[in-house]
């Protein structure tokens, strides 16, 4: 189930935190997305998903 989704513009991606089973839980876990109107691939990543230390180079 999907809570919370929204772009972010800092990472330039699609995020939104949701529901998912143990066994699919996994950081990497490549997930099928589909809704009413809507399909899409989505990745698990570990919480927090910004760059904290900012070690990535900005534009």
């Amino acid at each position: 189930m999907v809570n919370s989704p929204v772009w972010s513009h800092r990472i330039k991606k699609s995020l939104a935190l949701v529901h998912l089973h143990p066994d699919a839980a996994a950081p990497g876990t490549r997930l099928s997305v589909a809704g009413r109107d809507f399909s899409c691939e989505a990745i698990v990543e570990p919480i927090p998903f910004f760059d904290r230390d900012k070690s990535r180079t900005q534009a």
